[in-house]
């Protein structure tokens, strides 16, 4: 649960300073599938930590998360900042696959790849280009192939750049879906293809 936990902190999760102004730390995840809102509450009471509070938006971490997310690189991070924790990096297949199937359900898609046909991609977004060159070095433990592209936009008027990590070979595709646990009504539209 630990490397699941993690990619769900990576895609959604902040440990930084609380909104109220109080000068304390919250650690929280934003979520809003309640698929994957079931896994985190999992993850939360297998290693141990207590739900603080929890909203149709988010759910508060308590009781030794925030020196956790401290030990793996997690805490006091942005989204610009963030990195895989080294300790995904020396796990199993399949708990990579764990890590990579909580970071999809928080950062990725599963889209069709044009109008009027049948084949999917699988991509993740993000700002930072050096997280998801982690992720595709984990993707390729697994043996999947993917490709990381700019992403030239407008936010508020003024050029966004973030990236994209697509996986678009169907055969490649056929083994997320084979392999990499989501859960996440995404991976009812990966089954359906």
């Amino acid at each position: 649960e630990a490397f699941r936990l993690a990619g769900y902190f990576v895609g959604d999760g902040s440990c930084g300073e609380a909104k109220d102004g109080t000068g304390s730390h919250s650690a929280m995840i934003t979520v809003l599938d309640e698929i994957e809102r079931e896994d985190i509450r999992h993850c939360i009471h297998v290693m141990g930590f207590k739900i603080g509070t929890e909203n149709k938006k988010d759910i508060t971490i308590k009781r030794g998360v925030r020196p956790w997310l401290k030990q793996i690189g997690l805490a006091w991070k942005t989204s610009y900042d963030k990195r895989v924790p080294r300790f995904v990096f020396e796990g199993s297949d399949e708990q990579i696959a764990h890590f990579i199937g909580a970071y999809l359900a928080t950062d990725g898609t599963i889209s069709r790849k044009g109008a009027g046909r049948l084949d999917v991609a699988v991509e993740f977004y993000s700002v930072s280009r050096e997280l998801l060159r982690d992720v595709q070095s984990l993707l390729l433990r697994i043996g999947v192939q993917s490709t990381l592209a700019v992403k030239n936009s407008v936010f508020n008027g003024a050029p966004y750049i973030s990236y994209r990590l697509i996986v678009a070979s169907q055969d490649h595709v056929c083994r997320v879906r084979d392999i990499v646990p989501v859960y996440h009504k995404k991976r009812n539209r990966l089954c359906e293809w």
